[in-house]
């Protein structure tokens, strides 16, 4: 089994504004990384064990993805939703896991894990290695879903406690199943999004799902004048004035209050959209194709 390691990451490095350190040693994450090749039994102890960073196979010391070869070790990072009897509970661990290990964070109260996979070959194609990898983050919806390209790290743990190995398969077939999942996806995303852009309106609770991600990241927006702006006529196109005016003084009463004024000037020939709304609230891109596929059911209804 192929992979690279970073031979001077042991454990999760501590991130300061000058950079990322192990022991007091500033690293590069992005360069020094080394092609092994060994068993999984191997592989897990250098994880768990000494505690060495991984990635993908690659055929330079720079983990970008235009360096990739293969890569054939997938994992899950759980960081909240599930715990580690859900887990050793859950139908498809028990089929097709590998094994787990307990990340830097984990708590008794907040359990913090990293579930592990390993393929039946080599995946050499990085858009199969990016399906599957979305494919099992939409297995385990409690997933840290950041964890999608092709070269990601995953730090090991020194000396871990609290881990499980279990030298399980995830099948071609099952890896076949994720990708042609993660192609329905896409697919009824498509066609969703073609609805959308044809629409001249979308229902109140879609906007009011949005607007509350983009409230948890700009605050109050006290003297922002223009992102709130922006907001209030992208909300103004996407449900209509009235509506409009009601969400934002639900998230930002003070600030619409004092600039009500603004909605009598809103035009919707030049006005910004819930295109422009998505991309303010920072969700992924698998949870904005879950939200039109789930907008879409609503409408059919």
């Amino acid at each position: 089994m192929k992979l690279s390691i970073h031979p001077d990451v042991k454990g999760k490095p501590t991130q300061t504004d000058r950079g990322y350190f192990v022991k007091n040693k500033q690293i590069n994450l992005g360069y020094g990384w080394t092609n092994i090749e060994c068993d999984f039994d191997d592989i897990f102890e250098l994880i768990t064990t000494d505690g060495y960073a991984t990635s993908a196979e690659l055929n330079s010391d720079n983990r970008k993805e235009e360096y990739f070869l293969s890569r054939q070790i997938f994992m899950v990072d759980i960081d909240d939703g599930m715990t580690i009897q859900e887990l050793l509970n859950d139908e498809f661990y028990n089929a097709f896991g590998a094994g787990f290990y307990t990340t830097a964070r984990h708590t008794d109260e907040h359990h913090r894990f990293r579930i592990i996979f390993i393929t039946e070959e080599p995946i050499t194609d990085v858009n199969n290695v990016k399906k599957i990898t979305r494919g099992l983050l939409t297995m385990f919806k409690s997933a840290d879903i950041s964890c999608k390209d092709a070269t990601r790290l995953y730090y090991g743990v020194e000396n871990c406690v609290i881990k499980e190995k279990i030298n399980r398969i995830l099948s071609k077939e099952a890896c076949t199943e994720l990708i042609r999942m993660i192609d329905e996806i896409e697919r009824e995303t498509q066609k969703v999004t073609q609805t959308l852009i044809h629409l001249d309106t979308v229902d109140e609770e879609f906007v009011d799902y949005i607007l509350n991600k983009i409230a948890g990241k700009v605050g109050d927006l006290k003297g922002d004048y223009n992102v709130w702006l922006t907001i209030a006529w992208a909300t103004c196109h996407s449900i209509g004035l009235h509506q409009a005016k009601n969400l934002m003084m639900k998230y930002w009463p003070t600030k619409t209050t004092k600039e009500s004024h603004a909605f009598s000037s809103w035009k919707r020939s030049s006005s910004p959209t819930l295109g422009t709304l998505i991309k303010l609230s920072g969700i992924s891109k698998d949870e904005k194709k879950l939200l039109e596929i789930q907008y879409k059911l609503r409408k059919m209804k």
